[in-house]
Order: C-alpha cells, then sequence, then structure tokens
C-alpha cells in the first residue's frame, strides 16, 4: 500500500509540475525543454523508486505497468517529439517540414496497425490479456524494439507498457502533426505554435475568453496593460488547452455584433452577483 501511495503521488507531481510549466513558461521551445526535464527526472525516480520491488500481488503490478509507468514514459516520449517539431520547422525548408510531418503521420497509422490488438485491448478495458500485456514474468525481449531494450532496464520492461506509452503520446502528436500540416498546406512559413496538453481546458467559446483578453489588457490587469494580444494568446491557448487562431479576426466579429459586444462579460458579471447572492442566502439560513 505505501508503494502504491508513492507511486501515484509521484504520477500527480508529474502532472502538476508540467501543468505549471505549460501556464508560466511563454517561450515554446523553453516550455518543451523544461516539461521533458521534469518528465525525463521523475521517470528516471520512478525506475529506482520500483527498481526489483515485488508488488503485493498480479493485480497492482498490472496498475502500475498498464497506468502508472506508461503516463511518465508518454511524456518523455512527447516532449522529445515536440522538440523535434520544431527544431524541423526551423532548420528546414517548407517542403521538407511538409515530408516530414507526413513521414510522421505515416509512422503512427504504422503503429496502430501493429499494435491493434494491445490499443484494443486497452480503450476497450479488456483484462483477457493483462497478465501477457502488463507483468514481468511473461516479458518476451523479441516482442518490443531493439532500441526500447536497449534505452530500458530490462527488469523493468512487459510486453505492452512502453507501446501503451508511445500510443498515448501518438494520439496527442496526430492533432498536432495535422494542425501543423494544415498550416504549411496553406503556404504559412510559420506555423503555430504548438499547444502542450494538460487536463485544464477553455470550455466556453473562443470569442468569449477573446473577450475576456480584451477586457484584461484595457483595464491594464496584467503586466499594466503592457502586453501584446498575441503574447498573451499563446499564454491563455497553453492555459486552457485551445487554439485561437488570429485573435484580430475573432475581435472584429465581437465588436460587430449587433446587440452586445460584451456578452460574455455581462454574463461574467450577473453569474457573479447570482452567486453572491446564493451565498448569503445560504448563510442567513445557518443564522
Amino acid at each position: 500500500q505505501r508503494m502504491q501511495a508513492s507511486l501515484i503521488s509521484l504520477a500527480e507531481s508529474l502532472e502538476h509540475q508540467i501543468a505549471l510549466v505549460s501556464r508560466k513558461v511563454m517561450n515554446p521551445i523553453d516550455k518543451i525543454n523544461e516539461s521533458f526535464e521534469i518528465a525525463f527526472s521523475l521517470h528516471q525516480e520512478l525506475e529506482v523508486l520500483v527498481g526489483d520491488y515485488q508488488f503485493a500481488n498480479l493485480s497492482d503490478e498490472i496498475q502500475y505497468y498498464k497506468y502508472i509507468k506508461p503516463k511518465f514514459t508518454k511524456y518523455v516520449f512527447l516532449f522529445n517529439k515536440l522538440n523535434r517539431i520544431h527544431v524541423k520547422r526551423e532548420s528546414t525548408t517548407i517542403k521538407k517540414y511538409n515530408k516530414y510531418l507526413q513521414k510522421e503521420l505515416y509512422k503512427i497509422e504504422t503503429f496502430i496497425e501493429q499494435n491493434e490488438h494491445l490499443i484494443n485491448c486497452y480503450q476497450n478495458n479488456i483484462t483477457d490479456f493483462d497478465n501477457y500485456y502488463f507483468t514481468r514474468a511473461r516479458f518476451d525481449k523479441l516482442a518490443i524494439s531493439g532500441t526500447t531494450l536497449i534505452t530500458q532496464k530490462v527488469n523493468n520492461l512487459t510486453n505492452g507498457d512502453i507501446a501503451i506509452a508511445k500510443f498515448l503520446a501518438y494520439k496527442e502528436l496526430n492533432k498536432i502533426y495535422h494542425n501543423e500540416l494544415a498550416e504549411v498546406t496553406k503556404g504559412n512559413s510559420t506555423p503555430y505554435e504548438t499547444v502542450i496538453h494538460h487536463d485544464i481546458e477553455w470550455t466556453a467559446s473562443k470569442s468569449d475568453l477573446i473577450e475576456l483578453m480584451y477586457a484584461l489588457i484595457s483595464t491594464k490587469a496584467i503586466n499594466g496593460g503592457k502586453v501584446e494580444i498575441k503574447q498573451l494568446t499563446q499564454h491563455f491557448e497553453s492555459m486552457f488547452n485551445i487554439q485561437l487562431g488570429d485573435p484580430y479576426r475573432l475581435f472584429a466579429a465581437i465588436r460587430q455584433r449587433k446587440k452586445s459586444p460584451t456578452r460574455f462579460l455581462d454574463t461574467l458579471n450577473e453569474n457573479f452577483k447570482q452567486a453572491l447572492n446564493d451565498l448569503d442566502d445560504f448563510s442567513s439560513k445557518l443564522t
């Protein structure tokens, strides 16, 4: 139980630190590099923590190799790939960058095909093959790549944990590759910056977020008003897992509204007042 608690705590620390970097670091390259260092460091800490540890039962071992370890490996793989995207974008022509993105998308397709059974079991919560995929006793050196054997400790590998980690990373990379490819296809020499995903998402409309951003700038609530809308857009995209596109176009649409250009801000005001009234009503009932 103590080991399980330590593993869960380390996983929560991983998510928290990466989310913190995503919110606070503005430069995309710095954001990726710092996140990679965090993921790599905690992955090594995880390896030391588990080491030759004998799990209390098969259920605990499967839980670790199926859900906990892949989360750490996923981030190491993901941020390594994101760094390559930026390097390729900055160091090659649009044509070559296009080919690189298409090649990476093909790799994802091939990977999904080669691991179809494992992925199907994982996504549909089929547990019949868990002993084979996620226990060390059933580990088969021929079931995984030679590169993995060289870079990973064999006594901490199963037939499925690395593949699941890659699958989780590829789910995010697939969206990023397609977004980048769409921008390159349009002829843009500077595609939108990639967004590192975490569990905080903006669930209102893009126009609502733009409305809020311009209001914050106009009231000098951020940097005393000395902040560019593009800079703020990048920050909010990372903070809320969203891609806003052209903020000026969205702002122009807000200005053209016939009824209320401050629709979202008005709703915020009314909802907050209602929340305060509800609290007052609740407090009065208690007294």
